[in-house]
């Protein structure tokens, strides 16, 4: 949608969601399950939208945006490999462990992936993750991980 259909919309839905930090979420715990039973019925289908959700954020959005979303996307998903190759990339890696309001949840991604004996790969994860890092032109600045 362009803005001109976008700014109307989001002025009569307003009472219907709630704004944090530039992200927006059902206000309604009702209308959610609503929504949900009306366009994600099914565990497959639940699947899949996070999927989805995680392919936009993991190719459209800041390395910040990208390690608040993408990893949590990959676990709801239950894409345990996708959420390894995720969490070992350096970039995000980098954001979880520095960033106090997310560095919780790399200990829960971490739990999950004990939990299914998924652990043991991200060492081959992260050393392809390193190598990578190496050889990245221009290297990797420390502000930039930062932001």
């Amino acid at each position: 949608l362009g803005v001109a259909q976008l700014s109307p919309l989001m002025c009569d839905c307003a009472p219907f969601f709630l704004e944090h930090g530039g992200t927006y979420s059902i206000a309604s715990e009702a209308l959610r399950r609503a929504v949900e039973s009306r366009y994600v019925p099914t565990p497959d289908a639940q699947a899949e939208a996070h999927r989805f959700v995680g392919d936009y954020f993991e190719t459209g959005s800041t390395p910040a945006r990208q390690a608040q979303e993408v990893p949590w996307q990959r676990a709801e998903s239950f894409d345990l490999e996708e959420l390894i190759r995720v969490i070992a990339r350096a970039e995000v890696f980098m954001q979880l462990t520095s960033n106090d309001s997310i560095r919780g949840d790399l200990w829960s991604y971490l739990s999950l992936l004990q939990l299914h004996d998924m652990h043991r790969n991200l060492a081959t994860h992260c050393k392809a993750s390193c190598a990578a890092l190496e050889l990245q032109d221009p290297p990797l600045e420390a502000e930039y991980i930062a932001d």
